[in-house]
């Protein structure tokens, strides 16, 4: 019985899911769906073992068996976007108004095209006789930064996505402040990195990736700690 109620459950959700389903959703869909349908059409010409991890210089560093490595980054995107779009079921109740009004949708359309156009980036590059990702995913990398930048700003307070600490999960004020800045430092160093990343300058791209990090936490222990 208790299985039974289980399974009821989880297709009462998936019901409820797929009916609010919103065109960016089904984009997402369409994204995966055409990274797999790439995959299955240059499956047999990709080498065994495909390279799996490339080091900062962008070359091949570490390999894995086809059959997992030509699979394993499109599956996990599959699993990441189903877990942020049936999030507002998972997490306390308290925080699900604020999750359902989020831009959840615009959140998984970004990270998806992320980890797919990664994925293809490593297809391109299991081609090539010197696998090497290059500028390429500096780009990729920094376009889905000014993306997340433009998001943050109109996302209310949850536990799932933003710029997330103790002083800024304290009120809805100090939220929508540290998604402002949050915002803006993303959006500016995604630039910076794709233009660094892009023009062959990976030292330069890093730094604009850590800046991403940095300026947030820095201003926001700041401010938690001057009390303003």
């Amino acid at each position: 019985m208790l299985a039974a109620d289980l399974a009821l459950k989880i297709k009462s959700v998936v019901s409820r899911a797929s009916r609010k389903a919103s065109l960016l959703d089904r984009l997402s869909a369409f994204v995966v769906a055409g990274t797999l349908g790439v995959t299955w059409w240059l499956y047999d010409r990709l080498p065994d073992p495909m390279p799996s991890h490339f080091g900062f210089s962008g070359v091949a560093d570490g390999w894995m068996p086809r059959p997992i490595a030509a699979w394993l980054l499109p599956l996990a995107t599959v699993a990441f976007g189903v877990l942020f779009r049936l999030g507002q079921w998972l997490m306390p109740r308290q925080w699900r108004p604020g999750f359902r009004i989020a831009p959840m949708d615009a959140v998984v359309l970004v990270f998806v095209t992320m980890l797919c156009g990664l994925h293809v980036l490593i297809l391109r590059a299991s081609l090539d006789s010197t696998p090497r990702l290059g500028g390429a995913i500096w780009v990729l990398g920094g376009a889905a930064l000014i993306a997340t930048g433009q998001l943050m700003p109109r996302t209310p307070r949850n536990g799932l996505f933003g710029f997330r600490t103790k002083w800024t999960m304290a009120s809805d004020e100090n939220w929508k402040r540290a998604q402002r800045v949050g915002g803006l430092a993303f959006t500016v160093s995604g630039v910076a990195m794709a233009v660094f990343g892009g023009l062959g300058f990976p030292t330069l791209a890093l730094a604009a990736l850590l800046l991403t990090i940095a300026v947030p936490l820095v201003w926001s222990w700041t401010v938690a700690r001057l009390g303003s």
